[in-house]
């Protein structure tokens, strides 16, 4: 259900397109769709790997290129910082065990 959602919500962010000022539903569905990618992307993990690349398209297709690439980032950096926290659990796992 998650995919087939996220595809109908990038299509849509595609035809939305940057946003403008010739409607304020449009413009507030372009802020909404662009937060929601936002935070699914900032979300990281295995689980939305698959849809990065979708969801900066979309975002780029909002005008919010720069966001996207801020939440790749952030996603990236949460990953590396998570991986070394459970290497370094299991060293002192490994130490524990060792005395």
């Amino acid at each position: 259900m998650f995919v087939e959602a996220l595809d109908v919500l990038v299509e849509l962010a595609q035809q939305a397109g940057a946003p403008c000022t010739e409607s304020a539903t449009k413009a507030s569905v372009s802020r909404a769709l662009k937060d929601s990618f936002v935070r699914l992307i900032k979300l990281g993990g295995r689980a939305t790997e698959p849809w990065r690349d979708r969801l900066k398209e979309a975002l780029r297709a909002l005008g919010a290129s720069d966001a996207a690439d801020q939440a790749v980032r952030h996603a990236v950096r949460a990953a590396r910082k998570e991986e070394e926290e459970r290497k370094r659990e299991r060293r002192e796992e490994k130490r524990a065990r060792e005395t």
